[in-house]
């Protein structure tokens, strides 16, 4: 059987970051829309 894979870029808008630059979890879901 053969592997499917799947990539796909997503651009993080500034206002889903911390002070750090990291996104905050709660942002997760929107990604998969």
């Amino acid at each position: 059987m053969s592997e499917i894979s799947f990539t796909s870029e997503i651009r993080v808008r500034f206002n889903e970051t911390d002070p750090l630059g990291i996104v905050w979890h709660g942002h997760y879901i929107t990604y998969f829309e």
